[in-house]
């Protein structure tokens, strides 16, 4: 064994501790038992290279103890911290001693302390384990490993006692946990639906930007990807509560005598349409249901954000166009298509 550390989960954005084997065989990592005098210690989920993850058998454990009709599931601090190990970041935040300790970076809406805790208090303690500079704690199986092993422990509902620096003095809290849910995140995690949200609109197809949509850059998408949508995964992507807020794209435009000039966008983040804010493709549906008049006739104006420009297309002969289009592309649903609810008299 190599190393006990955090890595993401084999079908969620959750981190949990996992063991990393070296190996020589090739095509491991498919649920293959890990054994040691008899007994199983863990289950493999994944290789790179010469190396394997394994989930512990203490994790493995944690799933086969849950009520299937009342799952719980795992849980979540509901904010992101940063090593302490800067004696001046320190002294900026007012920390005594050299080892104890981590910064708050960013407290999530959703997170249960989001009105007891703020960036830049310091995590001390989380339920008597001692945090140290270097966000670990001394655990009594694997020694010194990250603390969310902790949490890992956890069920969702379960109260955790955290000891937070705050003004220069410590101060004890006690809450309960909510359950971890990737899809709450700014950027969906996963799509258990059959199909891809979208919405269609004179050709111009809006989406949620997803990581789904990330991967469609392929193995590399880490890399390949957009850089203005792979800042949004890196930096922005904050949990919301029941995830209703995403990041709309202009993804395509589906070329047509009715949007020309725009066939070249793609990959764009919308920030406005019909001078409506929009996080949501409900909100886009119902911004477009309120066209801009001018001069007697009805337009749509999608404003792309990062100083992208803007769209302005008519909503003249609409159906047509979306026949059209349905037709030259082999588009067969008409729920991927923009309808109005009120259409003009």
């Amino acid at each position: 064994m190599s190393a006990v550390d955090i890595y993401e989960a084999s079908t969620s954005s959750y981190q949990m501790i996992h063991y990393l084997f070296k190996a020589q065989q090739k095509a491991l990592g498919w649920s293959e038992p890990v054994l040691k005098n008899g007994k199983l210690v863990a289950i493999t989920s994944g290789q790179n290279s010469d190396y394997i993850y394994a989930i512990p058998a203490r994790t493995i454990k944690h799933f086969i103890a849950e009520n299937p009709e009342k799952y719980k599931g795992f849980p979540s601090l509901g904010f992101l911290t940063q090593s302490l190990s800067s004696n001046t970041l320190r002294q900026a935040l007012g920390v005594p001693g050299q080892e104890l300790g981590v910064r708050v970076a960013t407290v999530h809406e959703t997170s249960p302390f989001v009105d007891q805790i703020k960036k830049n208090d310091v995590l001390l303690r989380l339920n008597g384990y001692r945090i140290n500079s270097r966000q670990a704690v001394e655990h009594p199986i694997w020694g010194e490993v990250p603390y969310v092993v902790v949490v890992n422990e956890l069920y969702a509902g379960d109260s955790v006692n955290l000891t937070i620096w705050i003004e220069s003095r410590e101060i004890e809290i006690k809450k309960p946990l909510k359950r971890y849910l990737s899809n709450e995140k700014l950027v969906r995690q996963y799509n258990y639906s059959s199909s891809e949200p979208h919405l269609i609109f004179a050709g111009i197809i809006f989406q949620e930007l997803s990581l789904d949509y990330l991967k469609t850059w392929g193995n590399q998408w880490q890399k390949e990807a957009k850089s203005n949508l792979l800042y949004q995964w890196i930096y922005k992507n904050g949990l919301f509560p029941g995830g209703k807020k995403r990041i709309i794209l202009l993804s395509k435009v589906l070329a047509d005598r009715k949007n020309h000039g725009y066939e070249h966008l793609s990959h764009r983040i919308v920030s406005k349409v019909n001078d409506v804010a929009v996080t949501s493709l409900e909100d886009v549906a119902r911004a477009l249901d309120r066209p801009i008049m001018k001069a007697g006739k009805e337009y749509v104006r999608i404003v792309l954000s990062q100083g992208k420009g803007e769209v302005i297309l008519s909503y003249r002969d609409l159906d047509k166009t979306h026949k059209r289009i349905a037709k030259s592309y082999g588009i067969v649903s008409p729920d991927s298509f923009f309808n109005r609810t009120a259409k003009k008299s």
